[in-house]
């Protein structure tokens, strides 16, 4: 996934892969958006005014925090809020600008979260009782910098990183886990698999890689993954086949694209294995799950 530089944008709507609409009420304010892998970062700056935001683009959580001003929340999540806070919702939110204001506003795809109840992010995180929360909020700010293009893998580890960062929030906020190793294993399970689903597309993907990116052995992976009954590499095979499958079988006007393309999309860079994979799994072919293919024009 590519990330391109800020640009204005419409009040009206802020679409990526994560979509915002966010309507400012009537008052004037500027807006400019822009990607970092899967993670959609939107700037807004104006003088006091109301600001509702409607998120878009699949089930997510938006953080937000203020560089400059204060605000009152309400809709998911209420409370005051102000610079160094971290503030998560989980669906719709209104936000009071008091005065002049600096807003950053990163949309998280729930598939980027992995396993992650957004309802144990939503609220006002301060940093004098959330030390992660300490740490994602200049993250948040140095991803939404004026003039940052992140491109390809680096937004992509970016975005992961920040997502695992989530993770731990959200394991702070419960404060369910026990503290012990067995909880460790399950955050790093968690944001392992957060990390394949990100990188299915990528063929170079094996338990080697994954556990390079992680720093751990390949052999700590594989017992990571035993305990969740699963082999990596069988894992990630069954991922790549469910994405097939539900592009496959994707219904609407537009016609669906070849089942070789799909196939490689999703990693598979044999057709032949793709077809006899989707067999195993599904007991049908990929042809039988599709429709007539788009013909190049």
């Amino acid at each position: 996934m590519r990330s391109a530089g800020p640009e204005p944008v419409g009040t009206e709507a802020v679409d990526g892969f994560a979509g915002l609409r966010i309507d400012p009420g009537g008052g004037p304010a500027d807006v400019r958006s822009h990607v970092v892998g899967p993670l959609r970062v939107t700037t807004v700056r104006g003088a006091a005014l109301a600001l509702r935001a409607v998120p878009g683009g699949g089930p997510g959580v938006t953080a937000l925090v203020h560089v400059r001003g204060t605000a009152v929340l309400g809709g998911a999540g209420d409370g005051r809020c102000g610079p160094g806070d971290l503030v998560v919702c989980d669906g719709p939110f209104d936000l009071r600008e008091t005065e002049d204001f600096l807003l950053h506003v990163v949309r998280l795809p729930l598939r980027v979260l992995g396993p992650v109840d957004p309802a144990v992010l939503r609220g006002v995180h301060r940093p004098a009782d959330s030390p992660t929360a300490s740490l994602i909020e200049p993250l948040l700010v140095s991803l939404a910098a004026p003039g940052r293009a992140w491109q390809g893998p680096t937004a992509d580890r970016l975005a992961s990183d920040t997502a695992g960062l989530f993770t731990t929030l959200a394991r702070e906020a419960r404060s369910t886990f026990p503290a012990d190793a067995g909880s460790d294993r399950h955050l790093l399970t968690t944001r392992l698999r957060a990390y394949v689903n990100e990188n299915l597309f990528d063929r170079g993907l094996s338990p080697e890689s994954i556990a390079a990116r992680h720093h751990i052995s390949v052999r700590y992976l594989h017992k990571l993954f035993a305990g969740e009954g699963v082999t990596v590499s069988r894992w990630i095979q069954q991922r790549r086949l469910e994405e097939c499958l539900r592009e496959l079988g994707r219904r609407g006007g537009a016609p669906r694209p070849a089942v070789a393309v799909v196939g490689k999309r999703w990693g598979f860079g044999n057709a032949a294995h793709f077809s006899r994979s989707f067999r195993t799994a599904y007991g049908i072919s990929p042809r039988d799950r599709s429709g007539p293919p788009v013909r190049p024009s």
